[in-house]
């Protein structure tokens, strides 16, 4: 996502007259190409270490509050942005693990409130034996184990509700 501070670096480089890769040598990077990369990677998606933005900033001898407003404004956008979609109403779901790193999606019967659909899912896991997690929205996942504890888990900023492996 295009962030306010990748295109006021971006702009700052051009307006210093310098490639990339010369502000990549100007900042330390002997390795050009890899130091391309990551100023690509501030300016076209906001992502950098403090140091990374922090060298740069000195290299183009940014004011270290212009940075900072726009950080902070890129942060609060993301924020906002997680937090609309996040409350944006989903249908609910219901997923059981038969191995680790495998869930299986199971129907969930229609009309159920959520305290209904906690106490199916409670009574399916003690059935089956089986760990299985009610997604009730994007910010709530509820955990049903087998022998009849249930956990109900708040997404934090960033993280999105529902068992999931992840594959770097």
């Amino acid at each position: 996502m295009p962030t306010l501070i990748g295109a006021f670096i971006a702009a700052q480089r051009r307006l210093a007259g310098l490639s990339r890769s010369q502000l990549a040598s100007r900042i330390g990077y002997t390795n050009l190409n890899k130091g391309s990369r990551r100023i690509v990677e501030l300016e076209q998606w906001g992502e950098a270490t403090s140091d990374l933005l922090l060298r740069i900033a000195a290299a183009l001898k940014l004011d270290a509050d212009d940075v900072t407003v726009l950080v902070d404004e890129d942060q609060r956008n993301v924020r906002e942005a997680w937090e609309r979609w996040v409350s944006e109403p989903v249908a609910p779901s219901l997923r059981y693990r038969v191995i680790p790193a495998v869930w299986v999606m199971e129907r969930l019967p229609d009309g159920l409130s959520r305290d209904a659909a906690i106490a199916h899912a409670r009574t399916r896991a003690m059935e089956r034996q089986l760990v299985y997690v009610l997604v009730w929205n994007r910010r709530e996942e509820v955990w049903s184990y087998s022998d009849g504890q249930v956990l109900v888990m708040e997404m934090r900023f960033g993280k999105v509700a529902g068992p999931a492996t992840r594959i770097p």
